[in-house]
């Protein structure tokens, strides 16, 4: 049995269980992805995920981590901070996929996935582009 470990939401009195899974409140989602390359993409990774868990619920997904972005007001979004390793030549790669059920928890996704990315791998020049639909499409 997995330990059960709290985390509080901040401003908030509730607590969820980390092993949980992020229930989805609607079907059909907003979808888009950035990758981005760099030497780094598991540190720029955990430091994202670090700093975002603070404020948002998460739990692991394969190659990467899950967000559950909810403004005290407004509709809910999703972040995925997925690592893909580099091969032995070359940069791995960071991806981002932003969904929500609406543009506004759309841009709310992209917006804080994407500026705290940006801020946090300045001195690397890290860039984040976004792309319309889902990875791979």
């Amino acid at each position: 049995m997995i330990p059960r470990r709290t985390h509080r939401c901040a401003g908030s009195q509730n607590e969820f269980a980390l092993h949980k899974p992020i229930a989805r409140p609607y079907t059909r989602a907003m979808v888009t992805h950035s990758t981005v390359k760099t030497d780094r993409p598991e540190r720029y990774a955990k430091q994202l995920v670090s700093h975002l868990s603070r404020k948002c619920q998460s739990e692991e997904v394969e190659h990467g981590t899950r967000l559950r972005i909810a403004p005290p007001e407004g509709p809910v979004a999703y972040g995925t901070v997925l690592v893909v390793p580099g091969s032995e030549d070359g940069a791995g790669s960071l991806v981002l996929i932003a969904e929500g059920d609406s543009e506004e928890a759309l841009e709310r996704a992209k917006m804080v996935l994407g500026n705290h990315l940006v801020r946090f791998g300045e001195k690397d020049g890290l860039v984040v582009e976004w792309h319309d639909g889902p990875l791979g499409v």
